[in-house]
């Protein structure tokens, strides 16, 4: 059996029995989950997707 990766972008993180689900895909934890608003870290320390993350925040441009 071949280890599966985490669904979030830039994320090389293997998801195990404590992944969780969204849209039918499989991430490594919630900040992958919901795509690291306000700029929240993956589980994994030295993991970078959080960096490469789009912003999820929805400021009004002023």
């Amino acid at each position: 059996m071949s280890a599966k990766t985490c669904s979030c972008p830039n994320c090389e993180c293997e998801v195990d029995a404590n992944a969780l689900s969204r849209d039918g895909l499989a991430y490594c934890c919630a900040a992958c989950a919901q795509g690291h608003i306000d700029g929240a870290a993956c589980r994994k320390p030295g993991c970078g997707c959080a960096q490469s993350a789009e912003p999820s925040t929805e400021a009004e441009p002023s």
